[in-house]
């Protein structure tokens, strides 16, 4: 049985945003694919178990770990673990960052309607690849130490990325950073990036969760229509946290999404994002730029709103095509409405300003972008747990947290917490 790309859209449901990540993440859509289900021991091949499952049917992994498998997916078909998590794809875990152990990329995903869904993949180059793909959903997985990407999205159609829990944490043999103001000595991160998509129309990344080191948490690179990155939670990112048109283009045309080499355009929205440094048993966690808006073509409606920048190196870093060349955004085209940047944390008794540059920062084309964001005077780092729902007012009086612990290592201690 063979689908159509607008048959198989239909196997992915459009999910509607509720108030908290909780509720968001615990209300996805069932998989409405009506094909069989086969179901996958640890020591079987999954590639056979997928080989064989016609489209609209499920792959059921059981509880396990399933070593360095890797998979290629070109049907509609839903690749699941029986327990979110209690599946497992690993490769051969690093010592420090980049040291040539990769394992290639776990998941390879083409064509239309597939969903990935609750896998824990560890150690490879790539964790996730949609290429030549989409409508695509990944989601529920835990994707951790990916030298390359974790999920990497090329030419794509409508991909869906919620959910997920995307960590790149201090290796064994890495130096790691001791005070908010260090960048730590990782000179590269293990993991460049958490999240990738490149010449994708109106991609969504959606309520995940990203901890770590990272060079880019979230980038939306180069030539993708209409970027939407609502609820997500960044702990860390040695460089910069989410990325709207990372690239001066240089890929493309892209024929599956039918998109050419171009910019990023069209409405960029990032809605209700938090961001902040954190520390864990090995070190601390340094963001620099939480966000930041570079070689895009934006159009009117684009909006940064309801951000919270609990501490960072930077604030809210708009350039909007700066280079020569590049056409820009029009006048007020990009609007930052309601965000909170600070930037100041407690680490014992000592008090560090970490944002000592500017709440805002623009390049040449400030033109472009229309202010509305508190910028707190005396920057306070909000408590409070992976999810703000709302910005509100803080008084410069109001008291100045620890810098805050991270994620406690609730799952195997072969992650080197």
């Amino acid at each position: 049985m063979r689908l159509t790309i607008a048959a198989a859209a239909v196997l992915l449901v459009l999910i509607v945003p509720s108030a908290a990540q909780a509720s968001y993440c615990d209300t996805l859509p069932a998989w409405i694919g009506a094909g069989p289900t086969t179901t996958v021991s640890a020591g079987q091949s999954i590639q056979a178990a997928v080989n064989r499952t016609p489209a609209g049917g499920t792959v059921s992994l059981l509880d396990g770990n399933y070593g360095k498998q890797r998979v290629t997916i070109k049907k509609a078909i839903r690749l699941k673990a029986q327990n979110k998590y209690g599946a497992r794809l690993q490769g051969t875990k690093p010592r420090s960052a980049n040291d040539g152990r990769a394992t290639g990329t776990a998941i390879n995903v083409t064509g239309a309607g597939a969903m990935i869904d609750g896998l824990d993949i560890r150690y490879y180059s790539q964790g996730i690849v949609g290429d030549n793909v989409g409508p695509v959903n990944i989601r529920n997985n835990r994707l951790v130490s990916h030298e390359d990407a974790a999920i990497s999205i090329y030419d794509a159609r409508a991909p869906r990325v919620e959910c997920n829990d995307i960590r790149d944490p201090y290796l064994a043999n890495d130096v790691a950073a001791q005070t908010p103001t260090q960048t730590g000595g990782v000179s590269d991160a293990q993991s460049d990036y958490g999240v990738a998509v490149y010449g994708a129309t109106s991609p969504i990344v959606n309520n995940n969760y990203f901890f770590g080191i990272f060079n880019q948490s979230l980038s939306f690179k180069e030539g993708s229509t209409n970027p939407t990155a609502n609820r997500n939670t960044f702990e860390g990112s040695r460089l910069t946290a989410l990325f709207f048109g990372q690239n001066r283009p240089h890929n493309g045309p892209y024929e599956y999404a039918r998109l050419p080499t171009g910019f990023d355009r069209g409405v960029l929205t990032a809605v209700r994002n938090v961001f902040r440094q954190v520390r864990d048993a090995r070190g601390v966690y340094y963001l620099r730029s939480p966000i930041r808006v570079r070689h895009v073509q934006a159009s009117a409606g684009s909006v940064l709103r309801g951000n919270v920048v609990e501490s960072g190196a930077q604030g809210l870093f708009m350039e909007c095509n700066q280079s020569t060349g590049d056409a820009g955004c029009t006048s007020r085209t990009v609007r930052l409405e309601d965000n909170t940047v600070g930037g100041a944390v407690m680490v014992g008794s000592i008090r560090y300003q970490v944002n000592r540059t500017a709440c805002i920062l623009t390049g040449p084309t400030a033109s472009a972008v229309a202010i509305d964001t508190r910028c707190i005077s005396v920057p306070v780092v909000r408590s409070g747990p992976k999810t703000v729902t709302q910005t509100g007012t803080v008084s410069a009086s109001a008291p100045v947290s620890t810098l805050r612990t991270g994620p406690a290592p609730v799952f195997e201690p072969d992650l080197s917490y």
